[in-house]
């Protein structure tokens, strides 16, 4: 498949719930392709952008400072998935009067605020704006729709709101997550940092097509976006939205924290509140109300998980595309399976949905259909 797509890379992490193996979750890796332009192969420690994968980890530090008694008590006050955000940031403001004054916590993890993505504002964080001044800027800027009338899309949302362990505990969104998800679950390729992706060795060139003729279909040779689209000091402003650098091997065990209910897959410690990660995949706003084929159903959004199924069997999942890189995390959380693709070619989203539904089918036991043909250009 990597080959007719004409594709750079893949590292894909398979992971199952089996009792007959050590801790009760077998992980399985592949990989494939090129990791740099210097033709390195790509392993299962390979490290990609997951762009906007990285939402859940945001959801989740906002639901670990909820159920945080020691900040409640600090502050007087209970932390909500209902807080309002003038309560919270003085910096908070909208255009909508009405918006910026009822905005919450859920409002905005379910792109429910009137504001349309305004991709640009963000600059892809190459200028290196903060969080403060890049949520002062958001008074600027006007709404398409009503607050709450439909789903919009908006990474600035998600990066307002890993303001709040600045606000709340003077810690920077980083050395939070560090210190709650990645150091626990050891996830020790995992990091907020192009420095220290970079000094690992193992950080992924993306790649993105040259030329494609829209007429003939044919595609031409793939240029690297090296070393990586944001430059070292310049993440913060994209952290919160997209900003988690992985590899497939750290996600297996992000994946196998999900289907056992937030607990620590080996043993069993509470990293997740199990009401937490049931909260990210409860349904808030209808993302897409008709489904693109037979086999698949209509999409909601909870909090940085869409939720939909598949022939029948329930799918929480989110996907991610930055420049250079695509990733796609699913989960079957009935059928205790879990799927990671990562990808360093920008051009590889339908690749690897295609290879998701192929490993689905085949483990699942369903009668095989050809994504790959339905996929291609």
């Amino acid at each position: 498949m990597l080959t007719s797509w004409n594709s750079s890379g893949l590292a894909v992490a398979v992971v199952r719930r089996d009792p007959t193996v050590p801790g009760g979750w077998r992980r399985e890796y592949a990989s494939y392709g090129i990791a740099k332009d210097d033709g390195t192969p790509v392993t299962p420690d390979t490290i990609f952008a997951i762009a906007s994968n990285s939402k859940l980890f945001l959801t989740f530090s906002v639901g670990l400072l909820i159920s945080n008694e020691t900040l409640v008590n600090g502050h007087g006050k209970k932390l909500d998935w209902t807080t309002k955000m003038q309560d919270i940031l003085p910096e908070w403001g909208l255009m909508d009067e009405t918006a910026s004054k009822e905005t919450n916590i859920q409002d905005m993890l379910s792109h429910r605020t009137g504001l349309p993505g305004h991709i640009y504002t963000l600059t892809n964080g190459s200028s290196g704006t903060g969080i403060p001044e890049m949520i002062a800027s958001m008074k600027t800027l006007r709404p398409s729709a009503q607050f709450r009338d439909t789903f919009q899309y908006n990474n600035m949302m998600y990066c307002t709101l890993s303001y709040l362990p600045v606000v709340l505990t003077n810690q920077s969104y980083e050395s939070y997550i560090a210190q709650h998800l990645f150091g626990p679950l050891n996830m020790s390729s995992s990091t907020y940092s192009i420095k220290d992706a970079e000094a690992s060795g193992r950080f992924a060139h993306g790649f993105e097509l040259n030329t494609y003729n829209i007429s003939t279909g044919a595609r031409s040779s793939r240029a690297a976006v090296a070393p990586y689209y944001l430059r070292s000091g310049h993440e913060k402003a994209a952290a919160g939205g997209g900003g988690v650098l992985t590899s497939a091997r750290d996600m297996s065990i992000w994946v196998s924290m999900l289907l056992n209910n937030g607990r620590h897959p080996d043993t069993n410690e509470t990293i997740v509140p199990e009401e937490v990660v049931n909260h990210a995949a409860t349904g808030v706003t209808v993302d897409s109300a008709m489904a693109s084929y037979p086999e698949l159903a209509p999409t909601l959004y909870g909090s940085g998980q869409r939720i939909y199924s598949y022939r029948g069997h329930e799918i929480i999942e989110h996907g991610g595309s930055i420049m250079g890189f695509k990733s796609q995390v699913t989960r079957y959380p009935n059928d205790n399976l879990a799927i990671v693709v990562l990808s360093n070619d920008f051009n590889a989203g339908l690749l690897a949905e295609a290879v998701k539904w192929r490993i689905t089918d085949e483990i699942l036991g369903l009668s095989p259909i050809d994504w790959d043909t339905r996929y291609s250009w």
